[in-house]
């Protein structure tokens, strides 16, 4: 599922010219952000509460390309300020404060934001 996730997230589907291929790849974008994201996520979790940042980080990362969402957003700045990258994690508690105002998630960068 990874190896997957990474393929899907590095393919330019611009260059795609194939309707049958642009059949299938739209079949794989479906699963990629209805299921695939939040399992990555998961396994993310799973990897930081097992001290493996390093994992958590590529794995969130990948998530958060696949589907942009506030949630996983914020447990990747998060895990960016216990490891000690604070210009990365603002930058995402920045992006969910602008592109998600209205989510639980953007109150929560805003209040360690300071604003």
């Amino acid at each position: 599922m990874i190896l997957a996730a990474q393929l899907y997230t590095g393919l330019d589907s611009s260059q795609i010219a194939d309707e049958n291929l642009m059949a299938q790849y739209q079949n794989i974008k479906h699963i990629m952000e209805s299921s695939v994201y939040q399992e990555l996520a998961k396994k993310a979790t799973d990897a930081w509460n097992a001290g493996d940042q390093q994992t958590a980080g590529e794995l969130y990362l990948l998530s958060v390309t696949i589907r942009e969402e506030p949630e996983n957003m914020f447990l990747l700045a998060r895990l960016y300020q216990s490891m000690g990258r604070s210009d990365d994690a603002n930058t995402l508690f920045d992006k969910i404060i602008g592109s998600y105002p209205d989510s639980p998630y953007a109150e929560k960068a805003r209040s360690i934001r300071g604003y």
